[in-house]
């Protein structure tokens, strides 16, 4: 389970997929690129994670043995990864995930049925309603990452097709 955010550009995977076969020094750089980039983004996102949501989330809870809930922020941050996916069974290209499953859970908390407990406690500790955390990070950061992307992929489709005029 994973909470994440995505752009919708059309043609970014073949671009990516020939670049690995022409170039693949390109190709990661590409993807360093395309992190720095996005990193206003992740960085939006992990500064949302202030405190320890509710109170009951700083008890361990490790059903056989595997902590489930991270007892200090500091895992709620590092869980806000990037990833760069060309794989054509992958819908998005680029994502931002959140990949700590409590933090997935304090996140996305009442978004079906707005009536659990777990939405309301939220709530009324200040953290409003889902998405709380991934979704405002995306929103006020998007304009500038869709265009600087934009270009990224624009360079490197153009770099491929430098390579192929020779």
């Amino acid at each position: 389970m994973s909470v994440s955010a995505s752009i919708e550009v059309n043609g970014v995977r073949d671009v990516l997929q020939t670049l690995r076969k022409v170039d693949p020094e390109l190709r990661k750089e590409f993807g360093r690129n395309a992190r720095t980039i996005v990193k206003p983004v992740t960085d939006d996102a992990k500064r949302r994670y202030t405190v320890v949501p509710l109170s009951g989330f700083r008890r361990r809870w490790a059903p056989r043995g595997r902590e489930l809930t991270p007892r200090n922020i500091g895992r709620y941050r590092s869980g806000v990864v990037f990833k760069v996916n060309a794989s054509k069974k992958q819908r998005t290209v680029f994502t931002v995930q959140q990949k700590t499953r409590i933090a997935v859970v304090m996140d996305m908390a009442g978004k079906k049925n707005s009536g659990n407990q777990l939405a309301r406690s939220l709530a009324s500790a200040g953290w409003g309603q889902p998405s709380r955390v991934m979704w405002p990070a995306y929103d006020a950061r998007i304009d500038d990452v869709r265009d600087e992307l934009v270009d990224l992929i624009t360079e490197a489709a153009d770099r491929i097709s430098r390579k192929y005029e020779r």
